[in-house]
């Protein structure tokens, strides 16, 4: 490699480590002001749309816990949820911006599931307002993105109707 390529190499990698320190003093100025809006503040994504109309014997009980709102007091389903996500994920980084447990299981699940990065799901979902299903379509076009979706959804209900 000659000197003047290894130069612009040099140059073009501290020009992205600029940009990346950039991004994230942003990300951090946007998250802790009060004043601005966040990804939780952002009206719900349709998830968990095809939610089933049976009451289940203990609909009351799921649905409580279901709709509860994500944080790291909450350890009965944060053990079901953090296997799924990459080993040493902060847990409370990805459940920022969720506005309960059955939609961060059910990202979880489908991330999981599809081998779609579980942020790169999140994204799309919550920030960009998209389907579950078109966001899976969209990086697994060879999958069915409905059945798994549905799937997704399936496993998040049984996380949170798991016994206590």
């Amino acid at each position: 490699m000659t000197s003047g390529k290894t130069t612009l190499l040099t140059i073009g990698l501290a020009g992205a480590l600029a940009i990346g320190i950039g991004l994230a003093i942003a990300h951090h100025r946007e998250s802790t002001t009060p004043d601005s809006a966040t990804v939780a503040d952002a009206p719900s994504a349709p998830i968990a749309t095809e939610r089933s109309t049976k009451a289940a014997p203990r609909a009351d009980a799921v649905t409580a816990v279901a709709m509860r709102p994500v944080s790291p007091q909450s350890p009965e389903l944060e053990h079901r949820v953090k296997p799924l996500l990459k080993k040493g994920t902060n847990m409370d980084v990805a459940a920022e911006g969720f506005k309960d447990w059955r939609d961060f299981a059910t990202i979880a699940h489908a991330s999981h599931n599809t081998q779609v990065p579980f942020m790169v799901l999140k994204h799309h979902v919550l920030n960009e307002g998209r389907t579950l299903e078109s966001v899976i379509s969209e990086f697994k076009p060879d999958l069915d993105a409905k059945a798994e979706a549905s799937r997704a959804r399936e496993e998040a209900s049984q996380d949170l109707a798991w016994p206590r």
